[in-house]
């Protein structure tokens, strides 16, 4: 997670901002194993192995996240507690 200047995360996972500025990041990363993807430098969903029951989704590796494909060309979404806060292409 990349905070400027004084920011404080609170318990809900929010951050206390005070007028300071707050830059959130997703992105896809691979440890040569497996894929993540990564929001705020946390990695919140790993892609399922082939020829499992996971296969071809992502699986949830954060409370209250979910990371899915939606549309024609696919976009990659991720919501918490329910709400998108993230288009990623």
């Amino acid at each position: 997670m990349r905070l400027h200047a004084n920011c404080h995360l609170k318990s809900d996972g929010g951050a206390h901002t005070s007028g300071l500025l707050f830059v959130s990041d997703a992105s896809i990363e691979s440890d040569g194993t497996d894929v993540f993807v990564v929001y705020n430098g946390v990695r919140i969903a790993k892609r399922g192995q082939p020829n499992s029951p996971e296969a071809g989704t992502w699986v949830s590796l954060e409370p209250s996240f979910r990371v899915f494909y939606k549309g024609y060309p696919a976009q990659l979404v991720i919501e918490r507690g329910g709400k998108i806060i993230k288009n990623i292409w």
